[in-house]
């Protein structure tokens, strides 16, 4: 009897997950951009105009953040996304990735168009870069 109904459940978990590849729309808005550390490091480096959203909390960023990094909590985002600019790449981090995910999705949805997700966030780009 147990084997029947996780058999079961593993047909109907399939059936959502075949059902929801057919669909066009499935999963887009959990698609962000993302760019790694390398890709940034170089983009900073030949001067591209580049604008750093840290959507740590204040105490993070007082830790260390990328130079020239502009913050603002994720928590305070929605009242403050006019403050960003809308005519340059906006590189949205965090720690790891995960809030700065939430932060893009935000910002989409208030109309920005170039916005990239830093993978590994911060973390990340110490590692890479070897800064703090």
């Amino acid at each position: 009897m147990r084997s029947t109904y996780t058999y079961r459940l593993l047909i109907a978990l399939c059936i959502g997950i075949f059902s929801m590849a057919g669909s066009p729309r499935a999963g887009a808005q959990n698609v962000e951009a993302s760019v790694n550390t390398q890709d940034i490091g170089a983009a900073v480096s030949e001067k591209k105009p580049v604008f750093f959203l840290d959507v740590r909390q204040p105490n993070e960023y007082a830790e260390g953040h990328i130079d020239n990094a502009v913050l603002i909590p994720l928590g305070d985002l929605e009242r403050r996304y006019v403050e960003l600019p809308k005519d340059k790449e906006i590189v949205v981090y965090c720690h790891s990735g995960g809030r700065s995910a939430m932060a893009v999705q935000l910002l989409r949805q208030k109309g920005f168009k170039n916005l990239v997700n830093l993978e590994g966030g911060y973390s990340a780009w110490v590692k890479n870069n070897g800064k703090k």
